[in-house]
């Protein structure tokens, strides 16, 4: 696995890690995390895949609300879009999934090392 960061360069400030070895087709595997602004050490976390083939995603406003366009974007920026407008708890089949919940850092950090991702060495373009 070679994860790769489309996020900010502090994966716990708005990380958006994408598998770039694991590009199959429409199929993005990411992993998420974004600080509650309200909570100290508190993160909502997701990962999962997403399908950019799913009938359910409505292109037309994804689009207009991350100016992403599905025939020219790159994958990367179409999984984020759609992340980014339906939520990362949508995407990941709800907040109380296995795949998704409000977690501290340190057990962020432990799901990061599943993935054999040394978060200190995520970097961002």
């Amino acid at each position: 696995m070679m994860y790769h960061n489309y996020g900010d360069k502090n994966f716990f400030e708005a990380g958006f890690l994408v598998d770039t070895d694991s590009i199959r087709e429409d199929n993005v595997e990411f992993i998420y995390c974004m600080p509650f602004d309200d909570e100290e050490d508190l993160y909502l976390y997701g990962e999962g895949v997403v399908d950019l083939t799913d009938s359910w995603i409505a292109w037309s406003e994804v689009g207009r609300y991350a100016d992403v366009d599905k025939n020219t974007s790159c994958w990367e920026n179409l999984a984020n879009a759609v992340i980014s407008y339906y939520g990362v708890e949508t995407v990941c089949g709800g907040r109380d999934s296995i795949y998704c919940g409000e977690f501290g850092k340190s057990e962020i950090k432990k799901k990061l090392e599943r993935f054999f991702i040394d978060w200190s060495e995520v970097e961002a373009d």
